[in-house]
């Protein structure tokens, strides 16, 4: 069974050789590595394509370079039109590889003919690649670069539209729109980059930029919502869906969810970004959305808008880490069972979604986030 390593390349000159090294390394016969630069300003493209016309290795590698920036979703689109593997790997020009990625997935193909994605634990290391530890294995996804996706979830599809800033979000439902599983093995598969440039990995050093990230972050997520409901219209209209209704129901709830959320976050911002008595009348009266419900969660907002009180706290107790992402992380690889998500329970469960507003939403739900 062919592969493809869908490697998307953008301003990663301090990392890609790396990259293509733990790529060409991989321990499996019928391999293809698809380089997808996305008019990249520094010397990643040059790099490469030095790489690939040096490498005489087994494994087969095309280079492309889009002649306009696509965004990160538009660039694996194009990464997998230039492919032709059963299984397509997600890779990016800073992260690193294990030899074994490509076998673990082969051997979970096996044991779950029904998967259509499949994903690995993950080491996470920093810019100067030092280790950070490895993240928590209870957690039933994973980053979007520790996947591998079946064919199907690209080739019967609309493709991604140009300028989407994700693909991992739009891709994992489809999964369940085609009545398949998502399985996560307990596997080490990709060494996992946050350097303070990645989208995960942006600094955000001030209440103002925390508020105005997760607004960002928030509208990213509704627009792929509705690229989801697009994507359940095109598969209903050439079949019948299993569980249609329900996945509908799903990603509608998702989307008010996000609707109600953004509403919060403008609150927020226009209490940080007010004076005294704008601040004052926001902690005192009463506010529907969520995470402002309380008073205390409305004087924790602001307070950290106080500059001069962050200058303090960070006198105290340090700089915080580039990365939330680094607090989850654990010293030693976990040891997990391999999870298998159904169709059942994505719907069942609001963890099983790869968005972070599906973990936040289930406080929105009367049922504790049941959706059947």
């Amino acid at each position: 069974m062919r592969f493809s390593f869908l490697m998307i390349t953008y301003n990663q000159e301090n990392y890609i050789l790396e990259a293509l090294q733990s790529a060409v390394a991989q321990d499996y016969h019928d391999l293809e590595i698809i380089i997808c630069d996305d008019t990249s300003k520094d010397k990643t493209f040059e790099l490469a394509e030095k790489f690939a016309k040096d490498y005489q290795g087994p494994h087969t590698i095309i280079l492309h370079r889009n002649p306009e920036n696509l965004g990160i979703g538009a660039n694996f689109q194009q990464a997998y039109e230039l492919s032709s593997g059963q299984w397509l790997f997600m890779a990016a020009g800073d992260d690193i590889f294990m030899p074994q990625r490509c076998k673990m997935v082969a051997k979970a193909i096996q044991e779950y003919p029904d998967a259509r994605v499949i994903a690995t634990n993950y080491q996470v290391i920093d810019g100067n690649g030092v280790s950070q530890g490895y993240m928590c294995g209870e957690k039933p996804i994973a980053v979007g670069a520790a996947l591998a996706w079946h064919r199907d979830v690209f080739a019967r599809f609309p493709p991604i539209p140009k300028g989407t800033g994700v693909e991992d979000n739009i891709l994992y439902p489809r999964v369940f729109f085609l009545g398949g599983q998502a399985i996560k093995t307990s596997d080490i598969g990709i060494k996992y980059r946050i350097d303070g440039h990645s989208f995960t990995g942006l600094r955000r050093d001030s209440a103002l930029a925390v508020r105005q990230y997760f607004l960002r972050v928030n509208r990213i997520f509704q627009d792929i919502m509705r690229l989801r409901l697009n994507d359940l219209d095109y598969l209903a209209a050439r079949q019948e869906v299993p569980f249609e209704d329900r996945l509908r129901k799903r990603q509608k709830w998702l989307l008010s969810c996000l609707k109600e959320e953004e509403q919060g976050h403008l609150a927020a911002l226009d209490a940080i970004e007010g004076g005294f008595f704008s601040q004052l009348s926001y902690l005192f009266r009463s506010n529907p959305h969520f995470g402002q419900k309380e008073f205390k969660q409305r004087l924790r907002i602001v307070l950290a808008s106080q500059r001069w009180l962050v200058a303090l706290k960070r006198l105290i107790f340090g700089e915080p880490p580039v990365s939330g992402e680094f607090k989850d992380c654990r010293p030693e690889p976990p040891q997990t069972p391999t999870h298998v998500i159904t169709v059942e329970d994505y719907l069942q469960n609001p963890s099983c979604d790869i968005t972070r507003a599906a973990e936040e939403a289930r406080f929105y739900s009367d049922d504790n986030g049941r959706l059947a």
